[in-house]
């Protein structure tokens, strides 16, 4: 069986078109192959590529190396952290990585403009949070675990975190 080694940059946004490349490759890739995908000041896209492309890389028989560099937003980031086992390290010198996620939320059943966070899961009288099943909220509380664990593991780095909005946007600034 032949090794293969293939790259891929994902651009500047998270595309379907892109990441359908991706998901191809590691679906038929074999434990001899290895893919390279590169996130370069990349400010998100489809989450729902960036979702695929995650699970791919968790369940390929590929090696899968994920370089990163500049700045990686909402969808970029989310492949950042669900892949952060696959992060190449980075040499001295190198300039910090900017991270920006967005906590996640739940549009309410009732009206999908408003966004539930955990933090509203306690107000038992409000009606968005009296909408959202016992099977979403243990999800979010999964995912929001996860995301406070990439957060907690970015500081044991010496990351800094830049911004907490009302929206709900974390940004942190890696260290080399």
């Amino acid at each position: 069986m032949s090794r293969t080694k293939r790259k891929f940059n994902l651009g500047h946004t998270i595309e379907t078109a892109s990441v359908l490349t991706v998901l191809k490759f590691l679906a038929n890739a074999s434990d001899k192959d290895t893919a390279e995908i590169t996130l370069k000041n990349n400010s998100g896209g489809c989450a729902y590529s960036a979702i695929q492309l995650v699970e791919a890389v968790r369940t390929t028989a590929s090696k899968v190396k994920l370089h990163c560099d500049g700045y990686l937003a909402s969808a970029a980031a989310y492949i950042y952290f669900g892949c952060n086992q696959q992060l190449e390290p980075r040499g001295k010198g190198q300039a910090p990585i900017f991270i920006m996620y967005h906590k996640p939320r739940i549009p309410s059943p009732i009206d999908p403009r408003k966004n539930i966070f955990s933090k509203d899961f306690p107000d038992a009288t409000c009606q968005h949070v009296q909408a959202i099943t016992p099977e979403q909220k243990s999800a979010h509380l999964a995912i929001e675990l996860s995301f406070d664990a990439q957060a907690s593991m970015l500081f044991d780095q010496g990351a800094s975190l830049d911004i907490y909005n009302n929206f709900h946007d974390v940004c942190f600034t890696t260290s080399n």
